[in-house]
């Protein structure tokens, strides 16, 4: 199993004209596939945890994530929040929730 934990491209897909799917695409045939066979692994065996540059920060408004940092002081606000199931502030994380983080499941088969 490979973990990869998180910046698999830079400033949301910027490099890529702000088309993060492009620079996931990019990704998955430069690097991940490479990797994958040379270690004789299949997609299953890839798994990662987005960074910061991995999410597209324009899925969340400003003035939300303004909220959060200021809300989000420790931990008990932090599980909180996660318990309330609430997205607002999270779109952007949410693309790789429903993924599942395996790179079989990171961006659709092209």
């Amino acid at each position: 199993m490979i973990a990869f934990s998180g910046d698999l491209v830079d400033k949301g897909g910027l490099s890529f004209n702000n088309d993060i799917e492009l620079a996931f695409y990019t990704f998955q045939d430069e690097v991940i596939e490479p990797i994958l066979d040379a270690l004789e692994l299949s997609r299953y065996n890839f798994f990662f945890v987005p960074g910061n540059h991995d999410v597209d920060r324009k899925l969340d408004k400003e003035m939300q994530e303004i909220g959060l940092l200021n809300i989000l002081k420790n931990s008990e606000k932090v599980n909180s929040f996660i318990d309330s199931g609430e997205e607002d502030g999270m779109k952007r994380v949410l693309p790789f929730a429903a993924k599942g983080g395996c790179a079989n499941n990171l961006v659709s088969n092209h």
